[in-house]
């Protein structure tokens, strides 16, 4: 047991874990949030948080996941020319999300 009352080492694996994640998603949030409102990159890591959950996502998924999501928030124009030319995923293409 910890010293810690009630804190096992499983417990204590789950926080470190935690943190990690933690510490991705701010570093994620840092490159590709730049200029972002607080408020709103506070709810798109809550979202991406709850997307990465109920898929078990790995940190690469889920990097690459963030970044291409993040692509709408910080440059929704490019977003959409990539849609509208039928380049986007949403057309059918299997390319890269990477915008």
């Amino acid at each position: 047991m910890s010293e810690r009352t009630g804190v096992t080492p499983s417990t204590t694996a789950v926080e470190g874990e935690w943190a990690l994640w933690e510490q991705v998603v701010a570093e994620l949030s840092a490159h590709h949030l730049h200029g972002i409102s607080p408020l709103v990159q506070r709810d798109f890591c809550h979202a991406l948080g709850d997307w990465r959950r109920s898929r078990e996502a790995a940190m690469d998924e889920f990097a690459s996941f963030f970044a291409a999501l993040a692509a709408t928030l910080t440059r929704p124009s490019d977003v959409m020319q990539r849609l509208t030319q039928g380049t986007g995923p949403a057309n059918g293409s299997r390319g890269s999300t990477k915008l």
